[in-house]
């Protein structure tokens, strides 16, 4: 029983890192989730990360990797994308754990049962003897 409820509990656990990094509205989305960074796409397709990122009016602040801050304006950005949840991939993750803590379960169970048809049998070989399983 403790390993079903371990197996659970990873499943639970997993399932809340399940996201996809999108396209997202930069001056609605950073000011409402905060996230921890962003990859901010140029006109000419060059990307840049930003940590900690804010919004500030119509600019975007925060910090690139070598620790220098900048402010881009927004008009000055084709995209910007941030991991955001997915909950398909989170219900994927829940039920496929769920149905292998189901299969693990019973696979334990019927190992245990043994041989013990508790007089239901499937027939008898020409000695007479009942056929151990159907």
């Amino acid at each position: 029983m403790r390993a079903v409820a371990a197996c659970l509990l990873l499943g639970l656990a997993g399932a809340t890192g399940c996201s996809t990094v999108r396209p997202i509205q930069a001056d609605e989305y950073i000011p409402k989730y905060y996230p921890d960074v962003v990859w901010v796409t140029y006109a000419d397709s060059s990307e840049v990360p930003i940590d900690r990122p804010k919004i500030y009016g119509d600019t975007l602040q925060g910090t690139r990797a070598g620790g220098d801050t900048v402010a881009i304006p927004l008009r000055d950005v084709t995209t910007v994308r941030a991991r955001v949840p997915d909950r398909t991939k989170t219900a994927l993750l829940v039920s496929g754990t769920i149905v292998g803590a189901i299969t693990s379960i019973y696979v334990f169970w019927a190992s245990k049962a043994g041989s013990n048809t508790a007089g239901v049998t499937c027939g008898v070989d020409p000695d007479g003897k009942p056929y151990q399983s159907c």
